[in-house]
């Protein structure tokens, strides 16, 4: 700024920042020191401001605004500053599109937020601030539309996490209604600048940090650690854009690693195993000497994305097309989806697209959600904030499986509320409408049940109803308590992918006296409670009268009795066709050689037949159905109700679910190699179209199946990865037909929500990204199990002749060999024929023989002769196989057919061969044997010549 600092020198001369960079959110974050000038702050320099006439009322407010900023940026800490690169990429394709034949100078770009740090911090000097504080972390416990800071205490003893909004979030006192979704906007709000950007600037956002969380050294300072003077201080925090929740510390004592979030909570896990000096210890329980190091467990991430798609069904779509329900700030909103312009044909994917929301329409106001940010002073380039309370997360999004209803549950906050899709979206249609007629549909409610104290939430079955964990009634009638979150992530898997027969109509799951939970500690365990929901009748008459009414009520049907003892208590529910819950043992009954995980069981339960064939849904007909199984990470169920995936920590098991059996169809590692400081666990489960999709907190997978109908087969399951933040082993410049070269790019937290305009729509946690699923690969996998068998023929048939050999053992593995021997033309003769004996095609291999016989012959009279295992030729195989499936003609005709051949090892087939054709026809042996006699006496007769 020319009004401030020391024109002599360069803006940042005595103040140099550290700069980093989110490539969740695209953005170019500074970090500068403490005590930095405000003029490393001010941009009004950049632009060129109206002049207001002396003693004026703008000029006096102007000059107040000054004081105002003076006075803001005097006590700092230290000051982040966060530019959006989606704005500048805008401005540059705005600027290239008008081209002008004199050059332009850039437009300057000022900085979306700043936001001042407290002087709590540890930034001694201008170079300290490169490692002692950390920017461009997008936590999970904090909504990807703040900017957070990550910094040492004054005292180096702790560390502590600042943030501040960006502008998407914060609105003026007259526009609390009509928040601006950040999902629809870059995160700075504004559209951008034209060519008058030099002379109209946009807003810079303001903002004093408000500490959301901090983690002491302390807590590493354990029984088990030999500390000296008993202090850690810290003095370099370093951590990753792509791993933004795990930190590493490096202290006078060592090094410690920082798990900051568990679920999309804050977490104060400190594993101190690298300090310099760990040491055993005598156990005060029992004199044994045990090692008590404290380790960083894997985050258990709550089930469900941000967003949720609308398409078809009895909602239907957004205006008659796929639309995206998601929640910002105070609010539900809807917006169309447009057409995502991926590639078609080509053989590797590229990038990854942001798919953007346009024109989102305001559906209804969330009940006890108010928005957390709002201004307090606006001047010609800047605004500043003030805080009411810390932001929270958006809740995760849970829809029905008739699509009638949405659940938006807080996990934090353990409540969950049920919106009606469908009078949702009345007032989508009914927007803008002239009609008066129209807005009575808007005296419908779309709430429909809501709850507190609630640690899981669940789908059941496909007729809208849900089950819910409750909070021990000890401990929500005090007001406090957390749910039970697993600890662990060890322990065997070996129950969970062994084939097992459950009898589905047998109540096994009854529990007796000795199972079921006494009723001295039902006050102290979670409850599950069934529920499902009836939909009210509209009466067109009251609504235009002005009464209000609900879309629909909830009933509830009891409480389900969960299998265990008093040592087990229930965590967890998972949805589906059979409810699942999963039980973990209470933390003064674990074994001192398990961890809480590995102790842990699930089981499924369903209603009983004769509770189905009297409809009765009340919860006192489900009983246990089949084995336990180990605790999951998460269960998920096809459409139809048939297939069933389990996930344990990263590999996935698939049954086969027709009753009486649960069959086990096989099981996949989806990463094979984790790189250190990896969470190693699934964050999601998907069937789109009999295809299971998958996530890691950073990467996408897609798993194909094999035959799933033939149970005489072996259902092949092949893994593909579709996106993530690791470059592949063998690079990206050499792509493998057989083996997509996946997306390298960074996820922030991956759901998969659905299959549209040829890829996968994601959510994040910095909103909706476009998958592209453009290897040919993928496309015929998806379109197969979609049984859109045509499609798939079309792409088989366009492959070059080159990869037919890789394509083939793809099909095959699909179970679709018939593709492969008619579609590959550029098959290799040696596929071709074994694909031909392998599935008993021997009317496509005699047509193949008819039409090429003396050519075939002399081509593969050598494959396999001289083997180990007999020596049979290739053509004594193939001649043997035609006489096991009656060909007795084919096989004369292909014996008389070597006998034109100079090569004598054919003739000993051919005499092989007419001996076993005279086991089955005496006299057709005879006679073949007699001509390759005389075939023989033939050339021994030209060669004496």
């Amino acid at each position: 700024s020319k009004e401030s600092g020391d024109m002599s020198k360069a803006p940042y001369n005595d103040v140099p920042p550290a700069i980093s960079y989110d490539p969740h959110r695209n953005l170019l974050v500074w970090t500068l020191p403490r005590g930095a000038p405000s003029g490393s702050i001010d941009h009004r320099g950049d632009y060129k401001f109206e002049s207001y006439p002396p003693n004026s009322p703008k000029a006096k407010k102007d000059q107040e605004d000054k004081v105002h900023f003076m006075a803001w940026a005097s006590d700092n800490g230290g000051f982040v500053k966060a530019w959006d690169f989606s704005l500048v990429d805008a401005l540059v394709h705005e600027n290239a599109a008008a081209a002008t034949s004199s050059p332009q100078p850039p437009p300057k770009f000022p900085p979306v937020a700043v936001m001042n740090l407290p002087l709590t911090q540890l930034s001694l000097s201008s170079s300290a601030v490169h490692v002692t504080t950390m920017t461009g972390l997008s936590h999970s416990s904090i909504p990807a539309t703040t900017l957070a800071c990550v910094c040492l205490s004054d005292d180096s003893t702790e560390v502590h996490i600042h943030a501040m909004p960006l502008p998407s979030l914060v609105v003026n006192a007259e526009d609390l209604g009509r928040p601006t979704p950040a999902s629809i906007t870059p995160l700075g709000g504004m559209k951008s600048p034209k060519n008058n950007s030099s002379t109209i600037p946009p807003k810079i956002l303001y903002a004093k940090s408000i500490k959301y969380h901090a983690v002491p050294f302390a807590s590493a300072v354990r029984k088990s650690y030999q500390i000296v003077n008993g202090i850690i201080r810290g003095s370099c925090v370093s951590g990753s854009a792509l791993w933004p929740d795990t930190l590493a510390v490096a202290t006078d004592q060592g090094v410690v690693m920082i798990n900051l979030v568990e679920g999309d909570s804050w977490a104060s896990k400190v594993d101190g195993s690298l300090l310099t000096c760990p040491r055993k210890v005598i156990s005060q329980s029992d004199g044994e000497y045990k090692e008590d190091l404290t380790t960083i467990a894997t985050p258990f991430v709550p089930s469900g994305p941000f967003h949720t798609i609308i398409s078809g069904g009895l909602v239907g779509g957004v205006g008659n097309r796929a639309g995206a329900l998601f929640v910002e700030g105070n609010a539900v909103y809807a917006s169309r989806l447009g057409t995502s312009i991926s590639s078609g044909n080509e053989r590797r994917q590229f990038h990854i697209e942001k798919v953007t929301l346009p024109d989102p329409v305001l559906l209804c106001q969330l009940p006890y959600r108010k928005l957390p940010w709002t201004t307090i002073r606006t001047t010609q380039i800047s605004t500043f904030i003030q805080s009411a309370k810390p932001i929270k997360l958006p809740p995760r999004l849970i829809p029905s499986p008739s699509g009638k209803y949405v659940c938006l549950f807080w996990q934090r906050d353990k409540k969950y509320e049920i919106l009606h899709a469908g009078s949702l979206l009345v007032r989508e249609q009914v927007h803008g409408s002239s009609n008066p007629s129209d807005s009575y549909q808007q005296g419908v409610s779309s709430s429909v049940d809501e709850g507190r104290h609630i640690l899981s939430f669940a789908w059941v079955g496909d007729e809208d109803q849900f089950a819910i964990l409750k909070e021990p009634r000890s401990l929500s009638n005090a007001g406090a308590g957390s749910s039970a979150m697993p600890d662990g992530r060890k322990g065997s898997m070996k129950s969970l992918f062994t084939t097992s027969n459950g009898d589905a109509n047998n109540d096994v799951g009854c529990p007796d006296n000795n199972n079921t939970t006494s009723n001295c500690d039902v006050m102290d365990r979670p409850i599950v409670e069934l529920k499902k929901i009836a939909e009210a009748e509209v009466d067109a008459v009251e609504l235009a009268a002005g009464a209000s009414i609900a879309a629909a009520t909830t009933v509830s049907l009891g409480y389900i009795t969960v299998r265990g003892s008093d040592c087990t208590s229930p965590t967890a529910l998972f949805g589906g066709p059979a409810l699942c819950i999963g039980c973990l043992p209470l933390a003064d009954k674990l074994s001192h050689y398990k961890s809480r995980r590995e102790e842990g069981v699930a089981y499924f339960y369903s209603r009983r037949l004769l509770a189905i064939n009297e409809n009765d849904d009340r919860a006192s007909a489900y009983s246990t159905v089949g084995p336990c199984i180990p605790y999951p990470d998460h269960v998920c169920w096809d459409d139809s109700g048939k297939l069933c995936a389990i996930a344990l920590g990263l590999r996935v098991a698939i049954y086969l679910s027709d009753r009486p059996k649960f069959t086990l169809l096989g099981s996949v590692n989806v990463m094979k190699q984790i790189k250190c400081g990896e969470h190693s666990s699934l964050i999601s489960l998907k069937f789109i179209h009999n295809v299971l999709y998958c996530s890691t907190p950073s990467s996408v997978h897609c798993i194909f199946l094999g035959d799933v109908k033939n149970e005489a087969t072996v259902c092949e399951l092949d893994e593909f990865t579709i996106a993530s933040n690791t470059v592949p082993v063998k690079g990206l410049d050499n792509p493998d037909y057989s083996m997509p070269v996946p997306i390298v790019a960074s996820l922030s937290r991956p759901h998969v929500l659905s299959y549209h305009s040829g890829g996968l729509l994601v959510s994040t946690s910095s909103g909706l990204r476009f998958l592209p699923m453009s290897h040919p690969i993928l496309r015929i996998g998806t379109l197969l199990a979609a049984n859109l068998t045509e499609k798939a023929r079309k792409w088989i048939s366009a492959s070059p002749n080159s990869e037919h050999d890789a394509i083939a053992h793809f099909l095959i593995r699909r179970g679709r060999p018939d593709l492969a021997i008619n579609e590959l033309k550029g098959l290799s003769m040696e596929a071709y024929i074994d694909l031909c004996i392998q599935y008993d095609r021997f009317e496509d291999l005699e047509t193949l023989f008819n039409d090429n016989g003396s050519t075939l012959i002399h081509e593969i009279c050598d494959w396999g002769r001289g083997d180990i295992n007999g020596g049979y030729s290739a053509f004594f195989c193939i001649c043997a196989y035609f006489l096991s499936r009656g060909k007795i003609e084919c096989a004369k005709r292909l014996t008389r057919v070597s006998l034109s051949s100079d090569i004598d090892e054919l003739r000993v087939d051919a005499m092989k061969l007419a001996a076993v054709i005279g086991a089955l026809d005496k006299n057709d042996g005879k006679n073949l044997l007699e001509e390759i006699m005389d075939s023989m006496d033939e050339v021994s007769l030209v060669s004496t010549r």
